[in-house]
């Protein structure tokens, strides 16, 4: 008997590894169609994934090339910018001094019209003092005649 139960153990044994070796090789063989149904799939993917790449990459470059062509406008519209604000800054500069000088110009020449008016007023002071004196002076020389002539009469 227990003959018997070891050829029973062995032929169970026996069937065991077979039946686990079919299911090992079945096991593999649905491994190996899920993985080539997998990788259909996948190289699928890859492809519509390829195909777009060419002209996404090619859009990419343009747009770089773009975005440099952008940047560089943007650094020289910065540098004019620049150059500008110190023209600004340069020409309110000049135009403040501007301003002052002209006030300078301006209270000068109101001093010399203010000097100009005062000399004007006092030449015509003068000059109505030397008219006031050639009118005596005429009148004298007028008057001075008809005085002495009643008395160069008188003494002929």
């Amino acid at each position: 008997m227990e003959m018997l139960a070891f050829c029973s153990w062995l032929l169970c044994a026996e069937c065991v590894t077979k039946a686990g070796r079919k299911l090992e090789r079945d096991s593999l063989s649905n491994l190996a169609s899920v993985a080539t149904k997998e990788m259909s799939q996948q190289e699928g993917k890859n492809a519509i994934l390829e195909c777009p790449i060419q002209p996404v990459a090619e859009a990419l470059r343009e747009a770089q090339a773009a975005n440099k062509d952008l940047q560089r406008s943007v650094n020289e519209l910065t540098a004019i910018r620049v150059q500008l604000e110190g023209e600004r800054d340069s020409l309110a500069a000049e135009l403040a001094d501007t301003r002052d000088a002209l006030k300078e110009a301006q209270a000068r020449l109101d001093a010399a019209n203010a000097a100009l008016s005062q000399l004007r007023s006092e030449m015509d002071h003068r000059l109505r003092e030397k008219d006031e004196e050639i009118d005596a002076i005429r009148y004298d020389h007028c008057s001075r005649p008809k005085k002495i002539l009643p008395s160069l009469t008188f003494h002929s």
